[in-house]
């Protein structure tokens, strides 16, 4: 519960959050001193696993995905093609080994996505204006 907390703050994710940082992927691929360097995957599964795609992203960073509603032009030019979300995690069981687990902004529900960018990098301006107007 400690560590739950502890990585809450250092990563400014909102309290609602705690089961997905219980569960999340990059604890259960990173090693562990008590388990003699092993990832607790590897224990499980018993063979080494690949954390290459770790690198990209840390718990809830500020991402972009793209957005359903921008699937066969319906919204063109109207508002962005992009969504905001936070990364958390990478999907275990939805499409290829590096899909992106995000809850979105706007309602909060997982979603799953292989293209995303760092907000911080190049923002999105529309989105930006969008949550401005809001407020």
């Amino acid at each position: 519960m400690y560590a739950t907390n502890k990585f809450l703050n250092l990563t400014g994710a909102p309290s609602y959050c705690w089961l997905l940082c219980i569960f999340c992927f990059m604890q259960n691929r990173t090693d562990n001193k008590a388990i003699d360097w092993r990832t607790p995957f590897e224990c499980l599964i018993v063979s080494i696993t690949d954390i290459s795609m770790i690198t990209r992203f840390k718990f809830w960073d500020y991402v972009y995905g793209k957005h359903d509603k921008s699937r066969g032009r319906k919204e063109f030019p109207s508002s962005s093609n992009e969504i905001a979300c936070s990364f958390v995690s990478f999907s275990e069981y939805v499409g290829h080994p590096i899909t992106y687990k995000v809850p979105t902004f706007e309602t909060n529900k997982i979603i799953y996505r292989y293209h995303m960018r760092l907000a911080t990098i190049e923002p999105n301006l529309c989105i930006a204006e969008e949550s401005q107007e809001s407020y």
